[in-house]
């Protein structure tokens, strides 16, 4: 699968402006750029134990976004897609969460308690910061996952990049560890940190 295939932006205006013929081919497009993302984002706020699925939250939200989308319920002023797009994730995962409250076994007890909002960006700064937070970690996890397995870097210098990101320790360390020398750790921490940041901008 192609990760990030084609600019939010550009594709956002064409899925918005239902043009002829192109409707399933950009929704499939869509699915690809920011479904990874979405799942990576919910399960990240999820309670650690509950009845409900991390793919169930967002498919109940690109069911609704189709239809916010061809209604004009995004406007880009107002902010980035992927901002518009964690309210959605947020407000999809607490109704989901009150409805699992509401059975009589009372699951997902663990789940962080915060206020219900209308679907758009209207949220306390401190509420509105976290899901920034969240949604930058799952994108950040999403691109590390696919530089890894998708691109056609060979095995150990997939296996040393893995290393300086999932442990933190310095290239020094990393280069002990796997018989290299320091300055070809940090070449290839520079190379594929900014093939991931690049992975990342296009979901910003």
């Amino acid at each position: 699968m192609s990760l990030f295939p084609q600019t939010p932006s550009t594709l956002l205006t064409r899925l918005s402006a239902q043009l002829t013929g192109r409707s399933e081919s950009d929704w499939t497009r869509f699915f690809e750029l920011y479904h990874p993302v979405m799942v990576a984002f919910v399960r990240g706020r999820m309670p650690t134990t509950g009845a409900f699925d991390a793919e169930d939250v967002v498919q109940d939200v690109l069911s609704k976004l189709v239809e916010v989308l061809r209604k004009g319920g995004y406007e880009r002023e107002r902010g980035h897609f992927h901002s518009f797009l964690a309210v959605m994730l947020r407000n999809a995962l607490f109704s989901r969460f009150r409805y699992e409250q509401a059975r009589p076994e009372g699951r997902a007890t663990s789940f962080e308690m915060l206020p219900a909002d209308d679907p758009n960006l209207g949220l306390p700064p401190e509420v509105f910061a976290r899901l920034e937070a969240d949604w930058a970690r799952a994108r950040h996890r999403v691109a590390l996952d696919h530089l890894i397995s998708e691109t056609a870097l060979n095995t150990q210098t997939k296996a040393v990049f893995r290393d300086l990101e999932e442990t933190g320790d310095s290239c020094e360390v990393v280069a002990r560890r796997h018989h290299l020398s320091v300055a070809n750790v940090r070449q290839i921490k520079s190379r594929l940190s900014r093939m991931l940041a690049a992975l990342e901008a296009r979901m910003r």
